[in-house]
C-alpha cells in the first residue's frame, strides 16, 4: 500500500510538472507571437513613415518644378499677378508647416538613427521649395519691373 501511495504521489507530481511545463511552453509561444506582432508593427510603421517622407519629397519636387515654370511665363496680366501672389502666400505658409513637420519628425526619429537619407532628401526638397518661392517672387515682382533686366531678356529672346 505504501508503494502504491508513493507511485501515486510521483504520478501526481509528474502530472503537475507536465502541466507546468505545458503552461510555460504555451506562455513562451504566446510571448514570441506577441513579440513577432510587435516587430511586425514596428516594421509596418517604419515602412509607412518611409513612404510618407518619399511621397512628400516627390510632391515638393514636383510643386517646385511647376513654380519654376510660372517664373518664366510671359505677358502676365494684373489678374495673373494677383493669382501668383496668392500662390506665393500659400507657398510661404506651407513652408512653415513643412519645416515644423520636418523638425518634429527628426526629434522623434533622428535619435534612433532612423530615416537618415529620407530626412536628408526631405530637407533638400523643402529648401528647394523655399528657394523656388523666393525666386518666383523676386523675378515676377522685382526683376521684371527692372528696365535693365527687361533689356537683357529682350536680348536673350533675340538669340
Amino acid at each position: 500500500m505504501q508503494k502504491l501511495k508513493l507511485v501515486l504521489y510521483f504520478y501526481h507530481a509528474m502530472i503537475i510538472t507536465l502541466e507546468n511545463i505545458s503552461t510555460k511552453i504555451v506562455e513562451s509561444y504566446s510571448h514570441s507571437l506577441n513579440e513577432n506582432d510587435r516587430v511586425d508593427k514596428i516594421l509596418d510603421h517604419i515602412n509607412h513613415k518611409k513612404n510618407e517622407y518619399i511621397l512628400l519629397s516627390k510632391g515638393l519636387n514636383k510643386l517646385s518644378k511647376l513654380l519654376i515654370k510660372i517664373t518664366w511665363l510671359d505677358n502676365l496680366t494684373e489678374t495673373d499677378e494677383v493669382i501668383i501672389k496668392g500662390i506665393l502666400t500659400m507657398g510661404k505658409e506651407a513652408d512653415k508647416h513643412f519645416k515644423r513637420f520636418y523638425v518634429n519628425q527628426r526629434k522623434i526619429y533622428a535619435p534612433k538613427a532612423w530615416f537618415k537619407e529620407d530626412f536628408k532628401q526631405l530637407k533638400s526638397e523643402i529648401d528647394f521649395h523655399i528657394e523656388t518661392i523666393k525666386d518666383l517672387e523676386r523675378i515676377i515682382f522685382e526683376l521684371r519691373k527692372d528696365d535693365e533686366f527687361k533689356k537683357m531678356c529682350t536680348l536673350l529672346d533675340e538669340f
